[in-house]
């Protein structure tokens, strides 16, 4: 309900908004220009059944303020991992709109993940605001900007909505998990009674 209710809500001028006051999914209009040099390449991204990357890259609005990770939706892994995709960002000023959401978070977390690899654009398995930051140079915000699907500069979006799994449904899934385990449990404990007859007839 609450998201709902945030996305169906006028987009509001980040350049005179207070970034204390933004709430997820909250619709955003930004003025500034993108950090054409400098992109990063989300790894291990799925869509339509096929393994990709997110494009994020920065967006530079007020000299005084940390610039902000677009997400310009999903590209297609090549064949060969060594060669990435080619991605073209534009240098000049311009408005881009979207919403504010976080970062996607990995199933399973390596140490170091969030270490981009050499060279642009940067393959990262984690995004970790400091550590792009340290390879930027510059700080960037503990957030992203998903990039509205009739914007131009922007590749495949099909944003999801965070489904929250209320509690009577997380109990349904403990009570079949158990009952997955005992019946488990009394299988294991026939087949070896089973065993122990057939080797002494």
């Amino acid at each position: 309900m609450q998201q709902q209710q945030a996305m169906q809500a006028p987009a509001v001028k980040l350049n005179a908004l207070s970034t204390q006051d933004l709430q997820r999914y909250q619709p955003v209009t930004v003025s500034g220009h993108f950090d054409s040099e400098h992109t990063f390449l989300l790894d291990n991204q799925i869509l339509d059944a096929k393994a990709g990357y997110f494009v994020l890259s920065p967006f530079i609005y007020d000299a005084k303020r940390p610039a902000i990770l677009v997400n310009r939706g999903w590209v297609a892994l090549n064949q060969d991992r060594k060669h990435l995709p080619e991605i073209q960002t534009p240098a000049t000023e311009i408005t881009i709109q979207g919403r504010i959401n976080q970062f996607p978070k990995p199933g399973l977390e390596l140490p170091n993940a969030e270490i981009p690899a050499a060279g642009w654009p940067a393959v990262v398995q984690v995004i970790k605001a400091s550590a792009l930051s340290a390879g930027l140079g510059y700080p960037v915000e503990d957030y992203q900007i998903e990039l509205a699907a009739d914007q131009a500069n922007g590749f495949k979006r099909q944003w999801q909505l965070a489904v929250a799994i209320p509690p009577e449904k997380h109990r349904a899934y403990a009570v079949q998990w158990f009952g997955l385990a005992v019946t488990l449990t009394v299988l294991c404990i026939w087949l070896v009674f089973k065993n122990k007859r057939e080797r002494s007839t």
